[in-house]
């Protein structure tokens, strides 16, 4: 049996971290980070994103931080995402398909279940 992800104590915000350790470290559950500081154009956004599969209470509760490469256009090769530009409210295209964990959507730094 699959016990629901616990949020984040309310009020939450996701939020954008400094760096991808300061993610690891301290996240939590929605929060997200880039591989390249503000003012240079990001490969990659970091999110962690929920997965009950793990065993910890602690790690549950944060998520599991997940890469997500990006690009202008969609690369028919890999899998890749379109983001819109905004560090601080990111929303991504396609939707995020953690295949057999998790699937939703980032819009607007916020993550929706499909």
């Amino acid at each position: 049996m699959t016990n629901p992800v616990p949020a984040p104590t309310p009020p939450y915000k996701p939020k954008l971290r400094q760096d991808l350790d300061d993610l690891v470290e301290n996240g939590q559950l929605g929060d997200w980070a880039f591989n390249k500081p503000a003012g240079e154009k990001p490969d990659y956004i970091f999110i962690r994103l929920p997965n009950p599969n793990l065993i910890e209470t602690t790690e549950v509760s944060r998520g599991e931080v997940t890469p997500w490469p990006l690009k202008d256009q969609p690369d028919p090769i890999i899998d890749d995402w379109q983001w819109d530009g905004n560090r601080e409210a990111p929303t991504l295209k396609p939707s995020l398909n953690y295949v057999g964990i998790w699937h939703g959507y980032m819009k607007a730094g916020v993550l929706e279940k499909a």
